[in-house]
C-alpha cells in the first residue's frame, strides 16, 4: 500500500492506532500499587481532603497532581485498577496531541499525505514504546504524564502564535505552562523549548538570548530564596557531594552514559530492559571509557542536528529539542542518576527524529513501509509482554533485581507487595536477600515482622517489629500499633497497654486507637 492510499484511509488508520495503543496497555491495568505509589497515594494522609491535597508536598509542590489522586481516592477508593486506567486514557490523549503537533510542525515542509504518514507513525512509535510505560504504568508518574500533556499543548499554542494565528494562542501557551507546573516542574522546559523553536525558525540570536533569559530568571530565584535551596542546593553547585553520593561534576560526566542508555533502550526496547532502578556506577574522571564513548555518541547527535539545519529544519529541530529536554534532570540537577520515566516528554521529539531520518535514508516506499510495520510489531509485542511482567509482582521485582541488586527499595517494596497479596513465601525470599545486604533496615524489619505475624509466629514477629523501632522510621506509629495488636493476640495485656499509651502521645488515627481500646476491653472482660 502506498503513502497516498494510507492517507485516503487516514481516519480508519488513526482509529486502529488508538485501539492498538489501548489494547497493548490493557495488560498493565490489573497491576498493584508499586514503589512511590505507596508514599504518594496509599499512605498519604494529605489525600483525605480537597484543600489538604492541594497543600501536599510529599513529592514536591505539585498541587494539581495530588488533587487528581485525592479525587481518584474519593470516587474509587484505593483500587489501583481505576488509577491506572485513568493513566492509560491520559496516554491516549497524549498520543492524539503528539500526532496533531507533528502534523502542524510538518505542514510547511511536506505535502499533506506525507505529513500524515510521518506524523502518524512517529506518534505510534512514541505511544507504543515500552520505555514510556515507565510513566503510564506507574500511577504516581501521572505527574510526569499530565505535565507532558500540558507542555505539548503549550508548545502547539506557541508555534501557532509564531505563525500569526492570533494572540489567543499566547494566552493558551501561558495557561498550559501554569497548569503543567501544577503537576510537575518539568513543564518549565516548555520555555526553553519554545525559545529553541524561535531561534531555529525565526531569529537565531534573539531566540538564544531569550532561552538564556528564561533559564536565568528561575535559576536566580532558586538561588536567592533560601527556602528554594532544597531544589538546587548551593553546596551542590559549588562541587560538594549531596546525600545521593555524587558531585555536580560527577553527575554531569555520568549523564552522557545515562542519556546513551536511554536512547539505546528506546531504539531496542526489549521488555526485560525496562526497569525502574539502576545500579549505575558514577563516573569520576573525564577520560574514562564510561565518559568518552557515551560523550562521542551524544555529541554525534548534536552534529547530525547541525548537519540537517539547512537540509531539513524539522530533523535538526527534533534532535536539538530532544537533547535540550533530556539534559536538565540527567545532567546537573541534584536528582538520582537515572530513571527511564524521564524519557516521556523528550522522546516525543526523538520519535519524530527517528521517523524523519528513516524517511530520509530509505527511498523505496515499500521497504520503508515494511521496516516501519515490523518495528511497530516489535514495539507492540514487547509492550504487551512488559505489561504481563508488570502485573505479576514476583516477575516484576525479579526483573528489577537484575538491574538494581543493591537498591534497598526493591527488597522493601517487593516483600511488602507480595505479603499484601498473600504470596508470603515469595516475600520471604526477598526479605532474606534484602536483610543480608541491609541487616539494620527498619522497613525490612517491619516486613519481616508482618511475615511472621501472617504465619502466626507472634514471638518472631515481635522480635522483628522491635528491631524496626527507630526514630527516623517514617512508619514508627504503625510499628507500635502492630506490637500492641501482637501482644493482645498473645494475651499480654500489660505490654499491649504500654504501646497503646505510646500511640496516644502521637497523632495516630483516633479510629484505630478506639479499635485497640475495644480489643483490650473485650479481652479484659473475658478474663
Amino acid at each position: 500500500m502506498s503513502i497516498d492510499k494510507l492517507y485516503e484511509k487516514s481516519g480508519l488508520l488513526f482509529i486502529i492506532g488508538v485501539v492498538l495503543v489501548f489494547v497493548c496497555y490493557i495488560s498493565f491495568i490489573p497491576a498493584p500499587f508499586y514503589f512511590d505509589d505507596f508514599y504518594n497515594i496509599v499512605y498519604n494522609k494529605s489525600l483525605k481532603g480537597f484543600y489538604s491535597a492541594l497543600k501536599c508536598t510529599t513529592g514536591g509542590f505539585r498541587p494539581l497532581a495530588y488533587l487528581s489522586f485525592y479525587l481518584d481516592r474519593r470516587f474509587f477508593g484505593l483500587n489501583p485498577f481505576y488509577f491506572r486506567l485513568e493513566n492509560v486514557i491520559l496516554h491516549l490523549v497524549n498520543f492524539i496531541l503528539v500526532y496533531n503537533l507533528f502534523m502542524f510542525l510538518l505542514s510547511d515542509s511536506y505535502e499533506r499525505e506525507k505529513a500524515f504518514f510521518l506524523s502518524f507513525f512517529a506518534a505510534i512509535f512514541w505511544a507504543l514504546n515500552p520505555i514510556n510505560s515507565q510513566t503510564v504504568a506507574y500511577i504516581v508518574q501521572r505527574m510526569n504524564e499530565v505535565a507532558t500533556l500540558f507542555a505539548v499543548s503549550g508548545f502547539y499554542f506557541f508555534v501557532r502564535f509564531l505563525k500569526g494565528m492570533g494572540k489567543k494562542n499566547l494566552c493558551g501557551f501561558l495557561l498550559m505552562l501554569f497548569l503543567g507546573l501544577g503537576f510537575k516542574e518539568i513543564a518549565v522546559l516548555l520555555l526553553p523549548l519554545s525559545m529553541l523553536y524561535y531561534a531555529m525558525y525565526k531569529d537565531f540570536k534573539k531566540g538564544i538570548l531569550a532561552a538564556i533569559f528564561v533559564i536565568l530568571i528561575p535559576l536566580t530565584i532558586v538561588l536567592t530564596v533560601p527556602a528554594l535551596h532544597i531544589i538546587l542546593p548551593l553546596s551542590f553547585l559549588t562541587g560538594k557531594p549531596i546525600s545521593k553520593g555524587f558531585t555536580i561534576f560527577e553527575k554531569t560526566l555520568t549523564s552522557f552514559k545515562v542519556i546513551s542508555d536511554y536512547i539505546l533502550v528506546f531504539l531496542f526496547p526489549v521488555f526485560k530492559n525496562i526497569h525502574l532502578y539502576y545500579d549505575m556506577a558514577v563516573e569520576k574522571t573525564v577520560f574514562s571509557a564510561g565518559v568518552v564513548i557515551p560523550f562521542l555518541f551524544v555529541f554525534s547527535l548534536f552534529l547530525i542536528s547541525v548537519f540537517f539545519y539547512k537540509k531539513n529544519r524539522v530533523i535538526s529541530f527534533s534532535i536539538a529539542a530532544f537533547l535540550l529536554l533530556i539534559s536538565p534532570e540527567n545532567a546537573f540537577l541534584p536528582l538520582d542518576l537515572a530513571y527511564q520515566h524521564r524519557m516521556y516528554f523528550p522522546s516525543v521529539f526523538l520519535s519524530l527524529a527517528i521517523l524523519l531520518l528513516t524517511d530520509y535514508l530509505i527511498s523505496k516506499e515499500k521497504v520503508k513501509l515494511t521496516t516501519i510495520s515490523i518495528y511497530i510489531l516489535f514495539l507492540a509485542i514487547n509492550l504487551l509482554t512488559r505489561g504481563i511482567v508488570f502485573s505479576t509482582p514476583k516477575w516484576f521485582y525479579a526483573n528489577e533485581l537484575r538491574y538494581a541488586k543493591h537498591n534497598k527499595k526493591v527488597y522493601i517494596n517487593a516483600s511488602k507487595n507480595l505479603l499484601e497479596r498473600g504470596n508470603i513465601e515469595d516475600a520471604k525470599q526477598f526479605l532474606a536477600s534484602g536483610l543480608k545486604l541491609f541487616p539494620d533496615n527498619e522497613l525490612l524489619a517491619m516486613n519481616m515482622g508482618l511475615y511472621y505475624a501472617k504465619r502466626g509466629m507472634f514471638d518472631n514477629a515481635i522480635y522483628w517489629y522491635k528491631k524496626a523501632i527507630k526514630e527516623d522510621n517514617p512508619f514508627l506509629s504503625d510499628v507500635y500499633w502492630s506490637l500492641a495488636v501482637l501482644y493482645i493476640e498473645k494475651g499480654d495485656l500489660k505490654s499491649a497497654e504500654r504501646y497503646l499509651k505510646i500511640l496516644k502521645k502521637t497523632n495516630y488515627s483516633p479510629n484505630r486507637l478506639k479499635i485497640l481500646e475495644y480489643k483490650l476491653k473485650k479481652i479484659s472482660i473475658t478474663k
